[in-house]
């Protein structure tokens, strides 16, 4: 592997167990074959976020968001002399809490100098972009367009609400070649956003 390109695997709505009979588990499975560290936060029926890579992560903590299973997990690396903070974030849908989530989750991007942020933002494109609105890069809605993350909703001939997913990015960090594959597996459910990034 290339030492000046990495990989993270930013999770949600993770289940503990792989197979239907809950006998194997997941992170064992499908995770630590392929990567070193690996964090969890809190985990609920729907709620499990994570973040997974070969590269080294410390400060690792959660930021609950308004909703009570709804939150961010955070951790740092050193690139250099750059911190990057990772989030991996679930943002509530529920009308009472997905704005203040959003203001939330904004509020707490804007606190680092060089910020990774990808999940399940749970948002219509009007409500995503208030993340370029702010500052920030965006994957999924920016200078490469739209990617269908929500397959129930990408035969639909209004998409707007079926960019569910993103990788949101401070401003000196570049997003390229970004996609939304699939296959049988995730048509059933959320497909995944994939990015290369380089921090300037």
């Amino acid at each position: 592997m290339d030492s000046n390109r990495w990989t993270y695997f930013f999770i949600s709505e993770w289940n503990g167990t792989f197979d239907q009979g809950k006998t194997l588990n997941a992170a064992d499975e499908l995770l630590k074959p392929y990567y070193k560290n690996i964090c969890f936060g809190e985990e609920f029926t729907w709620i499990h976020n994570g973040i997974a890579t070969n590269y080294h992560i410390e400060n690792v903590r959660q930021v609950d968001l308004t909703h009570k299973e709804y939150y961010a997990i955070l951790a740092d690396m050193h690139i250099e002399d750059k911190i990057i903070t990772l989030i991996s974030v679930h943002v509530p849908w529920q009308e009472c809490c997905h704005e203040s989530s959003l203001d939330m989750l904004i509020e707490e991007m804007k606190k680092y100098e060089y910020v990774i942020c990808a999940g399940d933002i749970n948002a219509s494109n009007d409500n995503q972009l208030r993340f370029v609105d702010n500052g920030f890069n965006m994957a999924n809605g920016g200078s490469e367009g739209w990617f269908c993350t929500w397959a129930k909703d990408c035969e639909k001939e209004d998409t707007s609400n079926a960019h569910l997913d993103n990788i949101i990015t401070s401003k000196n960090i570049k997003i390229m070649n970004v996609s939304a594959p699939h296959n049988d597996l995730s048509d059933r459910d959320h497909w995944p956003l994939l990015a290369d990034i380089v921090i300037l």
